[in-house]
């Protein structure tokens, strides 16, 4: 279906783009390839004029936020429901993101002028303080973390007088473009010391 299309999502890793039909109620993905494309099989879930989608890669889920709440589907099609928001603001949603390590979906409430949240473990959610922001119509988040270290930095080379010693970049948690998550750095850069002195 490709009918009132609203929030548009793209799964590098599955070369697939999904995307919500506000008009027709219907939640669906297309493969990059060009090779065609389906709607997702949401079951009994609410699917009330869906604003938005995002996607928790290693659970194999897509949520889309709609005119009454948050909701789920499974990617391979075992499954699907409507997620526990109560505490939290669901008014003109739209622009879902995910923090999976968080257990969180946030989404901006475009009526409410507030971005909230829900547990994805479905114990209900809250709306987020933000007091020193103003907030007129949102319709969208994306959700920007500190860089996470994976794996420390390592020197190589030897310890002696005219050794070539290097310093790598080290791991980092990567981005999650499905779930609109941002965490990898954009910079890297180090100082080499000696006796506690920058060289």
């Amino acid at each position: 279906s490709v009918s009132g299309v609203e929030g548009i999502t793209v799964d590098p890793v599955a070369r697939r783009v999904y995307w919500a039909n506000t008009d027709v109620d219907k939640i669906s993905f297309a493969n990059l390839d060009g090779s065609g494309g389906q709607d997702i099989n949401t079951g009994t879930a609410n699917v009330d004029g869906p604003t938005g989608v995002a996607i928790d890669p290693p659970a194999g889920r897509i949520y889309w936020v709609h005119s009454t709440g948050v909701s789920f589907a499974q990617l391979d099609g075992s499954a699907a429901g409507n997620l526990n928001t109560t505490g939290a603001t669901v008014q003109d949603a739209g622009g879902p993101a995910i923090d999976a390590a968080a257990g969180r979906i946030y989404w901006a409430n475009d009526g409410g002028n507030v971005i909230s949240f829900a547990r994805l473990d479905g114990t209900g959610g809250e709306d987020l303080s933000t007091p020193e922001s103003t907030l007129a119509g949102p319709n969208s988040v994306t959700l920007v973390e500190k860089p996470t270290a994976a794996g420390a930095p390592a020197i190589t080379g030897k310890r002696a007088t005219g050794s070539t010693l290097t310093c790598s970049q080290g791991t980092w948690a990567p981005d999650v473009i499905p779930a609109f998550l941002y965490r990898s750095p954009l910079r890297f850069a180090f100082q080499w010391s000696r006796d506690g002195k920058d060289i």
